[in-house]
């Protein structure tokens, strides 16, 4: 049995604390047909990303949403180490990216909020993998400048967004699923940056996380097994738009959803309550509006861990 590492972040890359699980096993998905390098005996080491999601949002965390179904997350972090106090560098999502992949502060790396310069590290975590023999792969959201800069990474298949040219999930839609929208996988009308909830208008198997987690299984079934690899998956959910499969939003529409834990240093919102921009984070909602957000953030979850 090839041991193996596998890194599991919940990471709140925008304006929230992040909790990081680190375990053996995530996913189970290469507990199956790999080979052992017995010569070096060095771990595989899976590392998923998750965006802006909140640090308790796990089953498994006692101040945590009891509605909120995520046994795959629970598993690992009862079998593994749950740190329940990890936090960001930085609260912005480039800079926060930076610091993950080299190790360094913001005040280091260049960036302290979403436009930086554009960047050339010297040293990154994937590059010095590669350098002792790891086989490195990059899937999903990388979100760093130059965007196909490799950064050490042997390959990537990259889709910062769902939508956008030169977007390896956009065109696996429009060439696997003949989807010809020009955004195809924005084509539900739903804000990237917005507080609006609803179902995603693609079915599942369509949709950017299955993609991630179908082109990381494609990965593990050709990679190369004398040598160990380096995985990284990073998914865009459940960072808006807002957008689960059907079925996981009926999961959680009807269902009692408390309220967050909300900080002291946090005031209460005093602006307008209408007329507000639908991107900004200046938000009043009702309470349908907000259940609506609620319950599709808990969706997308949900989907992730499933």
């Amino acid at each position: 049995m090839e041991e193996e590492l596998a890194i599991q972040m919940t990471s709140v890359l925008e304006k929230e604390v992040r909790s990081v699980i680190l375990s053996r096993s995530t996913l189970r998905l290469a507990s199956q047909n790999l080979e052992v390098n017995m010569s070096n005996a060095r771990p595989n080491i899976l590392l998923i990303l998750t965006d802006q999601r909140r640090g308790d949002c796990l089953g498994l965390d006692p101040a945590g949403p009891s509605c909120l179904q995520t046994p795959n997350l629970d598993w690992i972090g009862r079998t593994g180490t749950n740190f329940r106090r990890g936090y960001a560098e930085c609260p912005s999502c480039i800079p926060a990216r930076r610091s993950l992949m080299t190790g360094t502060a913001p005040a280091a790396n260049g960036a302290v909020g979403f436009k930086g310069a554009q960047w050339n590290p010297p040293h990154t975590l994937a590059g010095e993998l590669s350098a002792s023999g790891y086989q490195t792969e990059m899937i999903g959201k990388l979100h760093l400048t130059p965007i196909h800069k490799r950064y050490g990474f042997d390959h990537m298949q990259l889709a910062d967004a769902t939508r956008g040219d030169h977007n390896d999930y956009v065109e696996w839609l429009q060439k696997y699923h003949h989807r010809h929208e020009v955004h195809p996988g924005m084509a539900h009308g739903v804000s990237s940056n917005g507080w609006i909830g609803r179902p995603h208008h693609l079915p599942e198997e369509q949709m950017h996380t299955f993609w991630c987690i179908d082109r990381a299984m494609d990965f593990l079934q050709k990679r190369d097994p004398t040598a160990p690899f380096f995985l990284n998956i990073s998914l865009i959910d459940p960072h808006p738009p807002l957008t689960p499969p059907a079925a996981y939003y009926h999961r959680y529409i009807q269902r009692n959803l408390p309220d967050p834990i909300i900080g002291d240093w946090a005031s209460k919102f005093d602006g307008p309550q209408k007329g507000l921009d639908p991107n900004a984070w200046e938000i009043c909602l009702d309470e349908h509006d907000m259940r609506c957000s609620r319950a599709t953030y808990y969706g997308m979850i949900n989907f992730i861990d499933d």
